[in-house]
């Protein structure tokens, strides 16, 4: 291996010198580079340190997006486009954001949470068809519905605090921000939906509903600079490392 020698040094011929001597270069401009070189090494794990700190102050109480998809799935009659169809297998879905999470209070003092997101619904038999204006549709919890200590579930329209397919159980109430599961009777207000494939006319829903909420979390700008200045850390140490070759003992 290469080694760093400062001051006197015993030379074969018994003499000394106090020129710095580095074993394995062969000159005086070569071992210039790699004391420069080295330089430049030392000071690369401060740098990013540095970076990760003024990041880490820059936000300090940084949140985490969560994108959250919600699906209801049971049996409804009714028609699309005027088709009709009876205790067909369904599948509603909406896709959303827990940042556009909002909440007000109810009939009865029940609570109202809602989330809007694109809406699809799947009935057995027809295409995927996507709810559409006037109003916004959405995963809706009402707590406290119909009756205290109920809890209501469901996608529907949230402007009109309507559920499509929905299921109540004795439960707490639960906000639609976190990852849930709910199986129990559906429910559903019978009413005229307009979705892409024409119109949506419930009429009745029959047994079990369940209804499913599945978080995904989302890096902010914050962390993935974080994450990145990490990785360019870690490749430097690497290359660092895999850079240094051992030198011929003179």
């Amino acid at each position: 291996m290469p080694w760093l020698w400062f001051g006197e040094k015993p030379e074969p011929d018994g003499k000394g010198t106090d020129i710095m001597s580095i074993r394995g270069v062969s000159s005086i401009d070569s071992m210039r580079r790699r004391v420069r070189a080295l330089a430049r090494r030392a000071v690369v794990a401060p740098c990013v340190l540095a970076a990760l700190i003024a990041v880490s102050i820059a936000f300090p109480n940084e949140t985490h997006a969560q994108d959250i998809t919600y699906t209801e799935t049971g049996f409804l009659t009714g028609t699309l486009n005027s088709v009709g169809f009876t205790d067909a297998a369904v599948t509603l879905t909406t896709v959303a954001d827990t940042a556009n999470l909002y909440s007000t209070p109810y009939i009865g003092g029940s609570t109202f949470y809602m989330v809007p997101g694109t809406t699809t619904i799947k009935i057995a038999g027809f295409s995927l068809a996507t709810f559409n204006g006037p109003y916004t549709f959405g995963a809706i919890s009402m707590a406290g519905f119909p009756s205290p200590g109920d809890l209501l579930v469901g996608i529907g329209d949230i402007s009109n605090g309507w559920t499509v397919l929905g299921n109540i159980q004795v439960a707490p109430a639960y906000d639609l921000s976190t990852s849930a599961t709910y199986t129990h009777g559906s429910w559903g207000n019978y009413e005229t939906y307009s979705t892409t494939a024409g119109d949506l006319v419930t009429s009745n829903t029959i047994g079990d509903a369940t209804f499913t909420a599945t978080v995904s979390n989302v890096p902010e700008p914050a962390s993935a600079m974080l994450f990145g200045l990490g990785t360019l850390a870690l490749a430097g140490i690497r290359r660092r490392r895999a850079g240094r070759v051992a030198a011929p003992d003179a």
